[in-house]
């Protein structure tokens, strides 16, 4: 069992995550009847209000602006979180990396405005977003349109070895 999970540490964390999040819709759901709240209504409302800025979505209109909002504002962040978060902590801020192929000064910019303004946007759109599943969906759904675009990108030009597990080896 051990030597299955050191070996795919991957695969089966990523399993337990599943798995954990069921039972989490579960408890969260059923025993508690989350699902029964105001919070998995879907469309305007006169009681839907955005939290933080109490914004009212009461009509079609405000609601398809936010509904807008929220996609580009979910695949805008993803896209420029994806592309460089990665070399912000492998290069920038990994102390093992002696060499930054950009000047200093344009790496402390980007590193430290991307933080910033990646926070100052998540600020905006964090109390419209957890408003009402829906509009959670939308936001989250065009982050994840955006991750796989750049996965498909990244992993094209990536070779695998082909691996074939034994089940000998891992018992």
């Amino acid at each position: 069992m051990f030597k299955l999970i050191n070996k795919h540490d991957k695969e089966a964390m990523s399993i337990i995550l599943v798995i954990w999040t069921i039972i989490s819709g579960i408890i969260l759901g059923i025993v508690f009847g989350l699902f029964s709240t105001p919070f998995f209504r879907f469309g305007p409302s006169d009681n839907l209000y955005t939290i933080g800025t109490n914004y009212n979505i009461n009509n079609w209109y405000n609601y398809i602006f936010i509904s807008i909002f929220l996609v580009v504002q979910g695949f805008i962040t993803s896209l420029v979180a994806d592309s460089l978060y990665p070399w912000i902590y492998s290069v920038v801020l990994n102390p093992d990396i002696s060499e930054i192929k950009v000047p200093k000064i344009k790496a402390w910019i980007i590193t430290n405005n991307t933080f910033l303004l990646y926070t100052c946007l998540q600020l905006l759109s964090l109390g419209m977003s957890m408003t009402q599943i829906d509009l959670f969906i939308y936001s989250n759904g065009a982050g994840l349109v955006a991750g796989w675009i750049q996965s498909y990108i990244r992993l094209r030009s990536k070779t695998y070895p082909i691996e074939d597990i034994e089940l000998e080896e891992v018992v």
